[in-house]
């Protein structure tokens, strides 16, 4: 008899668990159609804290419904994407994308949620991801009416980003160009600068050379305190080198690629 009574309240309580899911569940489709309402209506972010408040429903009662859950998901992932720009961000494009994810990883043949996160992802300007989920579409339901316009404005989207590259690209390109030119000019003018102010050394040296031989040959001192020519030979022999290497350190650096061609 004891064991009966047992039985009986074990039994009461099972009914009455699923008494209350039941009516919890219930409570939560009128809720995901109130929701689906407001979308009818185009009220896209009162339908999203309604479709929330279900899911947040779902995980406190523990109560286990993935159909309920995947409808709820997709409704709000669609929501958020129908919000006008104004309404919504990268960030609510990100939510919706988060929910069609989460569909995807529990029915990957589940077309609504690979076409709405193609959507999302659109939107977003991912267009590589998106195009992937668009292939999916494509390839689970060939006959979609909405995928041939998808994947035909994403291709569009993806040539004008490919142009786009191409033409940052060659801007670079050029502006490099540019700076290369205007430095080999720059230096060019330094070497020309360098080119002429070693004429006028070598003038004035000639000039300088001439004027201490005849001031030598005209003073009449001992031997011991006169300068001999060869002193000054080996002098103009010392600078004619230090201009020369000089002249050759101006040029290497006004033309190194030159130097690095040759080397090659």
């Amino acid at each position: 008899t004891a064991n009966r009574h047992a039985h009986i309240l074990l039994i009461d309580k099972i009914v009455e668990r699923e008494r209350v899911q039941l009516a919890s569940t219930r409570t939560m489709e009128a809720m995901k159609n109130e929701g689906n309402a407001l979308f009818q209506q185009q009220r896209f972010a009162e339908a999203v804290h309604v479709y929330t408040s279900v899911l947040n429903k779902l995980q406190e009662s523990g109560t286990i419904d993935e159909r309920l859950e995947t409808a709820v998901r997709l409704n709000r992932a669609w929501a958020r994407i129908q919000m006008p720009n104004g309404e919504s961000g990268e960030a609510t494009l990100a939510e919706a994308e988060q929910d069609c994810s989460r569909v995807i990883a529990k029915d990957a043949s589940c077309v609504k949620a690979f076409y709405r996160r193609a959507l999302a992802r659109e939107r977003r300007g991912l267009w590589k991801l998106a195009m992937e989920d668009a292939l999916a579409v494509k390839r689970l339901e060939p006959g979609n009416p909405s995928i041939a316009p998808l994947l035909e404005r994403l291709h569009r989207h993806s040539q004008e980003e490919n142009d786009l590259t191409s033409r940052l690209q060659q801007s670079t390109i050029s502006s490099a160009a540019h700076t290369n030119s205007s430095s080999r000019n720059a230096l060019a003018v330094e070497a020309e600068d360098a080119w002429e102010a070693l004429q006028a050394a070598e003038v004035n040296l000639r000039m300088v050379y001439k004027s201490s031989k005849k001031s030598s040959m005209a003073r009449r001192k001992p031997k011991s305190s006169q300068i001999s020519k060869g002193d000054i030979l080996q002098k103009t022999d010392d600078v004619w080198e230090s201009l020369r290497r000089e002249e050759i350190t101006t040029v290497a650096k006004a033309f190194p690629r030159s130097k690095k061609k040759a080397l090659t």
